[in-house]
């Protein structure tokens, strides 16, 4: 641990220049803002941009009046700071003779601990990190004009006291005491419940607190940037698998049949050709003589059946008739013309 030696008067020269850096800061944005009306009025130098519209101009106007509002109530702060900072003395008196050295103490232990203690801030109570509290905390409460940082335990409800319109559980109060605790304490909170931010102070002087002030408004939205330069078309991609066949479709209704054509005109029927003369029938054949019938066989006696006797021959068949020739075919008559085709 470094060991940092400080008096009164150099506390005091470290608080006024850390003042004098935040204004520098201060001045810087304000720089900053003064040259965002100058780039849209076309009038800041080496830099000059697209003629802006009416409503461009008002947007900008009410950019920069957010930022001045914000600066102002920091310079509030700044000013409170500066007060409380110049009016600590810095003047001190010759030290004095020392004591007489006390007697030895019976104590064996120190929040805990024994042997070379180093006490912190922490241990000592001077600052807690977080100090957890109801949420429906009551924020003009004298545990609350105490520094410290003290969190909500998020299951009581909004603050007592707190800035108008937070209902939610869940905040973070930081405290400051800007004075020391000998002359009338100026007090400074600091309320964040997201994603808002609150502020406010205690005149000692006057035991009034100051109206809570939002801080850090979030400003309008700006006006939406020219599209960028269309990138470079990427390579094609591989072809995807051919996807399944799909059903096919219903088959549509049949159409209505058409009318039928008129039937073509019949031709005229040609003459008939004249028939030729019939040939004469040539003479029929004389017929054969009928051959002898055999005698019938002897009927067996009644009883049992007898085997049947032999078939007796056939008779003989006569002879057939010589065919008488045919006689000459007549000449064929001539074919007619044939009709018209219909």
């Amino acid at each position: 641990t470094p060991n940092i030696t400080l008096d009164r008067e150099d506390v005091v020269n470290l608080i006024l220049a850390s003042i004098a850096m935040e204004e520098m800061g201060l001045s810087h944005i304000i720089n900053a803002e003064g040259e965002k009306i100058q780039y849209v009025l076309g009038t800041l130098n080496g830099a000059t941009g697209p003629a802006p519209t009416a409503q461009e101009v008002l947007s900008v106007n009410e950019s920069t009046q957010n930022m001045l509002d914000t600066i102002f109530k920091k310079e509030i702060m700044l000013a409170s700071k500066m007060k409380s900072a110049s009016s600590i003395s810095t003047m001190q008196g010759p030290p004095g003779p020392t004591g007489p050295t006390g007697p030895t103490g019976d104590v064996l232990s120190v929040n805990g601990q024994v042997g070379n203690v180093v006490l912190d801030a922490e241990d000592v109570g001077a600052f807690p990190l977080t100090m957890p509290v109801s949420s429906g905390s009551n924020l003009n409460a004298p545990m609350f004009m105490e520094p410290g940082v003290y969190s909500s335990n998020g299951t009581d409800g909004p603050p007592i006291a707190g800035p108008p319109g937070v209902t939610s559980p869940i905040w973070t109060l930081y405290v400051s005491v800007v004075s020391p605790a000998t002359v009338n304490p100026w007090v400074q909170q600091i309320f964040f419940s997201n994603p808002t931010i609150y502020i406010r102070s205690f005149n000692g002087d006057t035991s009034t607190w100051s109206p809570w002030e939002q801080f850090a408004v979030q400003g309008p939205t700006g006006v939406i940037g020219p599209t960028g330069v269309t990138g470079v078309t990427g390579a094609t991609g591989v072809t995807g698998a051919t996807g399944a066949t799909g059903a096919t479709g219903a088959t549509g209704a049949t159409g209505a049949t058409g009318p039928t054509g008129a039937t073509g005109v019949t031709g005229a029927t040609g003459a008939t050709g004249a028939t030729g003369a019939t040939g004469a029938t040539g003479a029929t054949g004389t017929t054969g003589a009928t051959g002898l019938t055999g005698p019938t066989g002897v009927t067996g006696a009644t009883g049992p059946t007898g085997p049947t006797g032999p078939t007796g021959p056939t008779g003989a068949t006569g002879s057939t008739g010589s065919t008488g020739a045919t006689g000459p075919t007549g000449p064929t008559g001539a074919t007619g013309p044939t009709g018209p085709t219909g």
